[in-house]
C-alpha cells in the first residue's frame, strides 16, 4: 500500500481556504439545520419549520470532516429526495476527549452550559465533579449542579450533601433539586428553562437518562432505521442532541462519562480552577510546584482557610495527570 503523502503548511492552507469557499458557496443554496446525531456513515438532522422542529436523515458530503450533535449545518434535497448536508457553520465551543490513540475526538459542538447532575446515592464524588466543572471552566460553559432524586433525601443525607455542595455554592455554583420520579406538571428545573444548549453529565446511576425521559415525555429519536446496516441500533454509544419545549436543547454524550483532562496542556489545568488561580503569582519562588515549597502562596491561603484543602488536593492530582500525559504523547 502507497504510504500517504504529508501535505505542507501552505497546501493544508490552500485545500482549507478552497474548502471554505466551497461551503461559503454551498450555504447560499440550502437549508440550516443541526446535527441531532452521528450514526456511522450517516447522519439525523433536524431543521426548523412553523410548527417546531422536523427531523430527518442525511448523507454528509466527504469533505466536511467528522460531524457531532449540536454542529449547525447547511443541507439540500438532492433530485431522489435525498438530503445531503453540504457545509457546516464554524463552531462556537466544542468539547473534546482522547480516543483509545490518543487523538483528540469532539464529543459535542455549540454548547453553552454543563447540567452536573448528582443524588444521594450513588454519593457523589469530589474528584470527578471537579474533573467536570473544570472542563467546564475551560471550554467557557455555564454551569448548575442539578441534584436528583431530591425524593430520597433523609436528614442525614441531606447534611451529608450540603457538606459536598458547600465549597461549590461558595464558588458561585448554581445548584438545583428535581426528582425524575416527580410527577409535576414544573418539569423543567427553573435554571434550566432557558433557550441554550446544554449538556448533561455525571456519574452512573445519578438517572440522566430518566431525568431526559421526564423532560421530553414521548419523545424518541428514530435511530433503528438511520442504516441499511444496523449502526443506528446501538443508541448508547454517541451523542443525541434532544430538543426541549422551552426552544432550548439538551445533548446526552455518553463519552463525557469517560472524559478527563490529562491530554490538555499542564498549563491550562488552572483556568479550570479559579479559586486556585486566584493565588497564582503570589509565590516565593517563580517555579513553586505547590507541593512543599517554602513560601508557597497556595498552601498558605489552604492553611489560612482561604482556600478549599480538596480543591487543592484536585488541582494538583489533574496538573500532575497532563504533565504525565503530555510526556508520555
Amino acid at each position: 500500500m502507497p504510504r500517504k503523502r504529508n501535505l505542507s503548511h501552505q497546501q493544508q492552507r490552500r485545500i482549507q481556504s478552497r474548502q471554505e469557499q466551497w461551503q461559503d458557496a454551498a450555504r447560499e443554496e440550502g437549508h440550516d439545520g443541526t446535527v441531532v446525531a452521528h450514526f456511522g456513515g450517516e447522519l439525523l438532522i433536524d431543521y426548523p419549520v412553523e410548527a417546531g422542529w422536523e427531523q430527518r436523515r442525511a448523507q454528509p458530503r466527504a469533505n466536511l470532516g467528522g460531524l457531532v450533535a449540536g454542529d449547525r449545518i447547511v443541507w439540500r434535497e438532492e433530485e431522489n429526495g435525498t438530503a445531503v448536508v453540504v457545509a457546516r457553520q464554524p463552531r462556537e465551543r466544542e468539547l473534546q476527549r482522547p480516543d483509545r490513540y490518543g487523538r483528540l475526538k469532539t464529543m459535542a459542538a455549540n454548547i453553552d452550559r454543563l447540567v452536573l447532575v448528582i443524588a444521594p446515592a450513588p454519593a457523589p464524588q469530589p474528584a470527578l465533579m471537579d474533573r467536570y466543572l473544570a472542563a467546564a471552566e475551560i471550554h467557557g460553559l455555564s454551569v448548575v449542579i442539578l441534584l436528583n432524586k431530591a425524593d430520597l433525601l433523609d436528614e442525614d443525607s441531606m447534611e451529608l450533601l450540603e457538606e459536598v455542595l458547600a465549597p461549590y455554592q461558595d464558588l458561585g455554583y448554581e445548584v438545583a433539586l428535581t426528582s425524575a420520579s416527580d410527577g409535576s406538571d414544573s418539569a423543567l428545573p427553573e435554571p434550566l428553562d432557558d433557550a441554550v444548549t446544554s449538556i448533561i453529565a455525571g456519574q452512573s446511576g445519578v438517572g440522566k437518562s430518566s431525568l431526559i425521559r421526564r423532560w421530553l415525555p414521548g419523545t424518541e429519536i428514530r435511530t433503528g432505521d438511520l442504516t441499511r446496516r444496523g449502526e443506528g441500533t446501538h443508541t448508547t454509544t454517541t451523542a443525541c442532541l434532544y430538543r426541549l419545549a422551552n426552544g432550548g436543547a439538551i445533548i446526552d454524550s455518553p463519552g463525557i462519562r469517560e472524559f478527563g483532562l490529562w491530554h490538555m496542556d499542564p498549563e491550562v489545568v488552572i483556568d479550570g480552577f479559579p479559586d486556585v488561580r486566584e493565588w497564582i503569582g503570589h509565590c516565593r519562588f517563580r517555579d513553586c510546584r505547590h507541593e512543599k515549597e517554602p513560601g508557597c502562596a497556595l498552601q498558605k491561603a489552604v492553611e489560612n482557610g482561604e482556600l478549599d484543602p480538596q480543591r487543592m488536593e484536585h488541582y494538583l492530582m489533574i496538573r500532575d495527570e497532563a504533565e504525565a500525559g503530555r510526556t508520555t504523547s
